[in-house]
Order: C-alpha cells, then sequence, then structure tokens
C-alpha cells in the first residue's frame, strides 16, 4: 500500500480531490459521532492533557494513519481528538496565515456583531481555498460539539472550552503576544464559531464567487454589491479596484458613482464602531484618487461632476486628515488639462512623389534611419495608448479609442503609400527594384 503523508505537510499537500484533508474530514466526523452516543461525555475527558498522555500512541498512530489505518478503528476518542490536535499543530502553514493574525485581532476588538462579522467575513475571503474550508468545516464540528454538550447538561461553557483547546491550534502562537492578548485566540475562534453560517457564506442572489488558483475571487455581482465590495477596505484583491474602474464607464455615469461613493461615505460615518468607520471613510478617498488619476482630463471637464465633489469635500469630510486629501483631489482634478489628439496629415500626390525622391535615390536615408523613423511615429501614437480604449469593443468608435484609430490610419497610410510606390512605376523591373526595397525596410 503506498504511504501517503498526513502529519507535517501543509494542507493543500493534505487535502485530496474533493479540497479537505480526507483525515480532518474523518477525525471531525468522529468527534461529533461519540458526542452523540456518549451523552455523559465532557470536555475535558476528550482534550485535558491528551497529547501529554498519548505522546508514544500518537507516535505509532501517525505511522500507522499515514499506512492507510482509517480513523473509525481507532476506538480511543482521546487519541482521535490528540491526532487531530497534533495535525493542526505540525502543519508547515497554520491554517490562518500571519498575514491575517493581526488583521483578526484588530477586528475581535469591535464591539458591535453585524459590523464585526462584515469585517471578518472580507478577512476570511482571503483564506486560500483549503485553509478556507478547512476552517470552516471545523468551525461547524466545534459548534456543533458545544450544542450536543450543552444539551445533555454535561457543559456549560462548552464553546469556550472547545475553541480555547483549538483556538492556538489554527493560528501561529510563536507570532502573537499572548501576555498581551490572554484570550484573544479563543476569542476570536470563538466568534469564528458563533457566526460560521454568516461568515463561511459564498454565493448570495447578489455575489458568486469562483476560486482560482486557490483564490476567491468575484465571479458576478449586482453593482451595488461590486461598489459595496470595492469601499470595503478589508476586502483585498489588488487588481478588483482597477478592473472596476477599467469597465465602469459601460455601465454607471462618473456622477451616479460619484454619488454613490458619497452615500457610502456618509454611511459609514453612522456606524457605531469608529475603527471601521474612519477606514471605510479613508478607503474611499483614495479610491476616489485612483480614480482620478487615471481619469482626471475627462472628469475635470464635468462641471456637475466638480460641483458635486466640491459639496461633498465642504459637506461630508470632517476631520483634517480627510479635508486635506479631499482639497488635494478637487485640485488636481481642476487643474488636470484635457488631452489633445493629435490629427494624421493626409498626404496628397504631390507629398508622395517628394517623398519617393528623397528615399528612393542613392543619396537618401539608410534602410535603419528609414526604420527608426517608422518606429518613432508608430510610437507616439503607442504610449499614449490608454487601457480603456482596448476593451468593451471601445476601438469601433473613434471618441472612445481616439490612439487606436491615430494607429489605424497611420498604418492605413503607410500601406498606401507603399502600393503608391509601386503602382507609379510603369515598368515590371522597376516595380520589383521597389518592392524588394520595401520588403528590406520591413525585415530591418
Amino acid at each position: 500500500m503506498l504511504r501517503r503523508r498526513i502529519f507535517r505537510v501543509s494542507l493543500e499537500e493534505a487535502a485530496d480531490e474533493k479540497l479537505l484533508p480526507p483525515f480532518v474530514f474523518q477525525a471531525g466526523a468522529r468527534l461529533i459521532e461519540e458526542i452523540e452516543t456518549n451523552t455523559n461525555i465532557k470536555v475535558h475527558q476528550i482534550f485535558r492533557n491528551s497529547r501529554e498522555s498519548f505522546i508514544g500512541k500518537i507516535t505509532e498512530f501517525k505511522r500507522e494513519l499515514e499506512s492507510g489505518l482509517e480513523v473509525k478503528n481507532i476506538t480511543d476518542i482521546t487519541l482521535v481528538t490528540s491526532l487531530l490536535m497534533t495535525f493542526f499543530a505540525e502543519l508547515t502553514e497554520p491554517v490562518i496565515p500571519k498575514q491575517l493574525e493581526s488583521r483578526l485581532i484588530d477586528v475581535e476588538a469591535v464591539k458591535e456583531i453585524e459590523e464585526k462579522y462584515q469585517v471578518m467575513h472580507s478577512l476570511l475571503l482571503q483564506l486560500p481555498g483549503v485553509h478556507r474550508r478547512v476552517l470552516h468545516f471545523m468551525m461547524r464540528c466545534i459548534s456543533r460539539l458545544a450544542k450536543y454538550l450543552e444539551r445533555n447538561n454535561t457543559e456549560i461553557n462548552a464553546l469556550s472550552h472547545l475553541c480555547h483547546f483549538f483556538g492556538p491550534l489554527f493560528f501561529n502562537p510563536s507570532s502573537l503576544n499572548l501576555d498581551t492578548h490572554p484570550d484573544i485566540l479563543t476569542n476570536i475562534i470563538k466568534s469564528m464559531a458563533n457566526g460560521v453560517d454568516v461568515l463561511f457564506e459564498i454565493d448570495s442572489p447578489d455575489v458568486k464567487y469562483i476560486e482560482l488558483d486557490g483564490k476567491i475571487l468575484i465571479s458576478e455581482a449586482s453593482l451595488d454589491k461590486l461598489i459595496e465590495m470595492l469601499t470595503d477596505p478589508w476586502y483585498e484583491d489588488p487588481d478588483f479596484a482597477a478592473i472596476f474602474f477599467l469597465y465602469c464607464d459601460n455601465f454607471l455615469q462618473p456622477l451616479n458613482l460619484l454619488q454613490k461613493f458619497v452615500q457610502i461615505f456618509n454611511d459609514a460615518s453612522k456606524k457605531k464602531d469608529k475603527t471601521v468607520s474612519m477606514n471605510i471613510r479613508l478607503r474611499i478617498l483614495l479610491l476616489l484618487n485612483l480614480w482620478f488619476v487615471d481619469q482626471a482630463p475627462k472628469l475635470g471637464t464635468d462641471t456637475k461632476f466638480i460641483n458635486s465633489l466640491n459639496d461633498f469635500v465642504f459637506n461630508s469630510l470632517t476631520t483634517d486628515q480627510e479635508r486635506a486629501l479631499g482639497t488635494e483631489l478637487v485640485a488636481f482634478l481642476v487643474s488636470s488639462v484635457p488631452e489633445v489628439v493629435p490629427q494624421i496629415e493626409k498626404l496628397d500626390d504631390h507629398k508622395n512623389r517628394k517623398m519617393d525622391k528623397a528615399m528612393f535615390t542613392s543619396h537618401g536615408p539608410s534602410l535603419v534611419e528609414i526604420v527608426r523613423h517608422l518606429v518613432m511615429v508608430d510610437s507616439q501614437y503607442f504610449i499614449k495608448l490608454q487601457k480603456k480604449e482596448l476593451v468593451s469593443k471601445a476601438w469601433q468608435n473613434e471618441k472612445k479609442s481616439p490612439h487606436w484609430f491615430l494607429m489605424t490610419q497611420q498604418f492605413n497610410q503607410l500601406s498606401l503609400w507603399c502600393q503608391t510606390c509601386i503602382l507609379r512605376e510603369r515598368d515590371m523591373v522597376s516595380r520589383r527594384q521597389i518592392l524588394c526595397y520595401l520588403i528590406e525596410i520591413a525585415v530591418v
């Protein structure tokens, strides 16, 4: 039988085709089965000193599990619990990565439950796919175990006790100051177990997600939900904002988008937790800056937009930091100069002949000089080409994609000139010479 590593691996290595480590699923199911059938069992009988009491057996059963032993065949439930705790303790990467630890600690300080769950939901979306599924499964197990224990009146604070034993195993305890936060791990896991139905919800009527390369990304969503997540400071997708502003003109007028931002900004002021409120407001100001940097020439010429922005800055911004950022945004937008798109000068027959004499003579420029000049002309249009000109078929509209049209015109004019140079010659020998010369230019 092939030996499969279960311990001292990453969750990704331990997971099977169902994207959940089989051992975790089997051990969790075994615990629930034991609690359901043994109505007199208590938490301390499963967890307390369990790993210390079975060090020798743990090593032995680790080998047997990796050799094919199934969890259901282990009769001692305390040993099952010890092995499960060992599995999490020996992971090469904790279930909750380091980058989320400090943020979850900050969120745990939020007193308002609804606001806390909103922030936690956004943070948990950042977990790698397997980590999120394992944490979700374990929170359901802990919640279910606690309900059975309390229903049987064997434990009053079963959930707290379960979270106390499991809490440190989902984090990397060495990176946390447990002297400063003695109960922080227990409290975070307890919050997750209490809100498991809300915190790990993925799809809803107004948003659907997709897992891509282990990351949870938005697949489709209503406009209001997109804007809500865009303004959520705890939802981190480095490309989300840039992609949104790239496409938003196709389904929303700039003034309407600004009004939605203002509404969310003002609603944030009503939140009970000031830290949550401050983060959302600051996030919106940073989004406005990103938006304006990309589209300042266009937005700066919209009088209604400028007036609405001024009203927002003077009526909604309250702190000195907010006012300073708002004033800079208005000044930047007003000072932006609309871009003047150059026009390509059409070549008439006289200019064509003049170019022919300059090029097709022994005293004309070298092939390298000709190519350098052509590349220089093309590049002045190419470097000004904006991303917005290449999405949603914008290239079909000259107003939406001016630089793309300039590049097209330049190419067409150059092609026409090449045709004219060849066909103007009356004998085949001269035409062949011109064609060969043009081919040499093309391959330089």
